[in-house]
């Protein structure tokens, strides 16, 4: 409740509320919170990476549709259907293969970066929260995102120009450090960062092989759930940076974890379901690529305001664009083109096919579903 509070997520009470009944006792209305608030904060981190709204406006017609739905709801069929909803999520964890630091999402970073820190930190007992990563107040030292690399292309020189400024703002390549902190050392190359970022938090230090030395708590969390993280003791380049984001994804996928809040989620996605009048589809980029509907070489094109961008579809199942970037899901590719917060890409991208004709991709995912 309190990290939905944080991102301004005022439809959280109305849900909640709308879920209670007169003979609930506190158990009941601890653990119908729950589960309401845990399925928004999925929702809501989701968004976060695929770059697509949760405010208000864009949400205000599903979650009163959903209150109506779930009114008076018994805990253990509220963990059923709010399961349902969160495996209904269109946007996954998947797009954080491409997620990036960009002029508007700042906060959204910061924020994502606070709660994997924060996940960590709890687990193994170091004393840092949320809070401190978050904290704002004249009085307490502030934490900035950090970049590893630092903006100086001579320390990268196998990185063509036009890329560089790319991988440098890649997710897997940033950190969050105090303010004084990150200031005093970050146009350092990354060999003289390595020994002071072991004196940081848990995040910060696994990239410091001393961090998997006697250090019982963290590589059984580590172990325990299925975490790739790995130090890097010689050098921080291109591969290091895919590596890093493969496990920033997979640590998404364990702090934001449905079970942790009760969800009951299907083991089978619905897929096509309506949702306030609007369909709601659960396919991804990389399954049309698989099936045969959108194959690997397939020239994409997204035009906005006169001016056509072009990418292509990857053996890997990803969007290629023109500035060499790859993104697992089309709308922070459609993103990434335009300089924009938001933006959906299944509306945005078209496939040229064959004929020189073209069709919008949402219109080709629509047929995937039959």
């Amino acid at each position: 409740m309190f990290y939905n509070a944080y991102n301004s997520v005022t439809l959280q009470m109305p849900l909640i509320l709308a879920t209670l009944s007169a003979d609930d006792d506190d158990e009941t209305f601890r653990r119908k919170a729950m589960l309401v608030a845990g399925y928004l904060d999925i929702f809501v981190a989701r968004c976060m990476v695929n770059a697509h709204d949760f405010r208000y406006t864009a949400v205000e017609h599903r979650l009163f549709a959903l209150a109506r739905e779930i009114r008076g709801m018994g805990v253990d069929a509220l963990a059923v259907r709010l399961g349902v909803e969160v495996a209904a999520i269109s946007d996954t964890f998947e797009a954080v293969g491409g997620f990036a630091l960009r002029p508007r999402n700042r906060t959204y970073v910061k924020y994502l970066l606070s709660r994997m820190a924060a996940w960590l930190d709890e687990r193994c007992g170091t004393g840092y929260t949320f809070a401190d990563y978050s904290r704002s107040a004249k009085d307490q030292q502030p934490f900035e995102i950090e970049h590893i690399w630092a903006d100086k292309h001579a320390y990268q020189p196998d990185v063509p120009r036009r890329k560089f400024g790319e991988l440098r703002n890649r997710f897997g390549a940033l950190l969050l450090l105090p303010k004084d902190f990150n200031a005093s050392f970050g146009d350092k190359p990354y060999a003289k960062k390595l020994p002071l970022y072991m004196g940081q938090h848990l995040l910060v230090r696994s990239l410091h092989p001393d961090c998997y030395v006697n250090n019982p708590s963290f590589l059984r969390i580590v172990a325990q759930h299925e975490l790739p993280f790995r130090p890097f003791p010689d050098e921080f380049d291109q591969a290091a940076i895919e590596h890093r984001q493969a496990a920033y994804r997979r640590l998404c996928e364990v702090v934001w974890a449905p079970e942790q809040y009760g969800l009951i989620v299907p083991a089978t996605p619905p897929a096509g379901e309506k949702e306030g009048g609007r369909t709601r589809f659960n396919m991804t980029l990389r399954q049309l690529v698989e099936g045969g509907f959108l194959p690997a070489g397939s020239q994409l094109v997204g035009s906005y305001r006169g001016v056509d961008h072009k990418a292509e579809v990857t053996a890997e199942a990803r969007i290629r664009v023109e500035s060499g970037e790859e993104f697992e899901a089309v709308s922070p590719a459609a993103m990434a083109v335009l300089d924009k917060q938001s933006w959906n890409g299944w509306r945005f991208w078209q496939h040229s096919r064959p004929d020189g004709s073209l069709i919008v991709l949402d219109e080709v995912r629509r047929a995937a579903l039959g």
